[in-house]
């Protein structure tokens, strides 16, 4: 689609303040894919009333979208790299503990054992890699805390708990916490016909 070859910023410029995802768009669109033709189809999903715009990002949603996504590149590319250590070592016969920080503490005497002393000199380099990639996702993630710490009115009720969440039990569990609330927020939304509300507050039947 013609939307997605941009950025938000120029829709910012431009005071347009909702746009139609893609993916809504593209049921529409009629043959080959040209610019006249998505322009069509953009056109066509305008007019349907069930199809409900998304708001434009505003500097600072893209900013902490674009630390967001740069963090789960590296954090792709260090995981890659450790299950790739991890296969040499176990066809070396090489134990090496399953948690990530301890294989990361023990990797540097594992790729000297002399069952791997031909490959030592590329296997240190791939360990640099894998520090590289920590110190990266390292500055990503103070800068995702610098940027909460700036902006803690603008994040949502159910943003807030999220974050509160992960702070008191760990990243993981918190995630399987917010997936169930979301669960049934998506059955009370679909239930009660409503747009979803970040800021929503139940209220118990008298």
């Amino acid at each position: 689609m013609a939307l997605r070859i941009t950025g938000d910023d120029w829709r910012n410029r431009w005071g347009i303040g909702m746009l139609i995802h893609p993916r809504y768009v593209r049921p529409y669109r009629r043959r080959n894919k040209t610019d006249r033709n998505d322009c069509d189809a953009m056109l066509e999903a305008a007019r349907c009333a069930d199809i409900h715009p998304v708001p434009v990002k505003s500097h600072d949603q893209q900013q902490l979208q674009q630390l967001h996504g740069l963090r789960e590149t590296w954090k792709k590319s260090r995981t890659q790299r450790i299950n790739l250590l991890r296969g040499i070592l176990r066809e070396a016969g090489i134990e090496a503990p399953a948690s990530t920080a301890a294989f990361i503490r023990t990797a540097n005497e594992s790729v000297d054992q002399p069952e791997l002393a031909p490959l030592s000199r590329l296997l240190h380099i791939v360990l640099a890699e894998i520090n590289l990639y920590e110190q990266c996702m390292g500055e990503c993630e103070q800068q995702l805390k610098r940027c909460q710490a700036r902006t803690p009115e603008k994040l949502t009720q159910l943003q807030r708990w999220a974050v509160q969440t992960a702070e008191r039990i760990g990243h993981n569990k918190a995630a399987v916490a917010l997936a169930k609330k979301l669960v049934r927020i998506c059955w009370a939304v679909w239930c009660h016909e409503r747009r979803i509300n970040g800021n929503w507050q139940s209220v118990k039947p008298a």
